[in-house]
């Protein structure tokens, strides 16, 4: 991530160990401490971490805020993967998390998350965290959303769908290909609505 972090403050640095990294939790420090440098300005809360003052914006960052130094078998999916890829502005409240129908189920914290079949390239690995690919994310976006959900996801698919090098209608091409996809239907008329308003709009 980055190297040593500034001193976090004065009457709440005193006796605090060295802290690497920008992504802070209570695994780190007491909390009465994090929320100390909080007040201080020196920590933004985020996603039920806390982020150094200096933390770049990166989506290294961001996954590792989503993670949450969880097994390296979980994967960040949906919203919370389009706020690690940047096209929207904040994270779900709730993580968004899943692991792969082929990873080897083990008890953990992990045991209780859904699993998801995925195909080659539909992961990214962001600072040692997977990740639904741009591509990956914007077809679980419009398969799983809510019809409200859907409209505010609108522009973050189009972006998605922009970082990944494809368009609406060639991204309809790829899920149609797909078998045995949960919302398929659905999200092959959302990716027609999508490529019908891009070929309207002005150049």
């Amino acid at each position: 991530m980055r190297g040593p972090l500034p001193e976090l403050g004065t009457a709440h640095a005193e006796g605090m160990t060295p802290l690497l990294g920008s992504v802070l939790d209570a695994s780190e420090l007491p909390l009465a401490e994090l929320q100390a440098a909080r007040l201080d300005g020196q920590l933004i809360p985020c996603a039920g971490r806390y982020l150094t003052i200096d933390a770049p914006d990166a989506a290294e960052v961001r996954a590792a805020v989503v993670h949450g130094g969880r097994s390296d078998r979980v994967i960040v999916e949906l919203r919370s993967a389009a706020w690690v890829h940047g096209v929207v502005l904040r994270p779900p409240a709730a993580p968004q998390l899943c692991v792969s129908v082929s990873a080897r189920t083990h008890r953990g914290p992990s045991a209780g998350l859904r699993e998801v079949r995925f195909e080659q390239g539909d992961l990214t690995k962001l600072g040692g965290v997977l990740v639904t690919s741009p591509l990956r994310t914007a077809l679980d976006l419009v398969r799983t959303a809510d019809d409200g959900e859907h409209d505010e996801d609108r522009d973050a698919v189009r972006e998605l769908l922009r970082l990944a090098g494809t368009t609406p209608g060639r991204a309809l091409e790829l899920l149609d290909a797909r078998r045995k996809l949960p919302g398929k239907a659905h999200a092959l008329r959302r990716l027609a609505a999508l490529d019908v308003v891009g070929t309207l709009s002005p150049r």
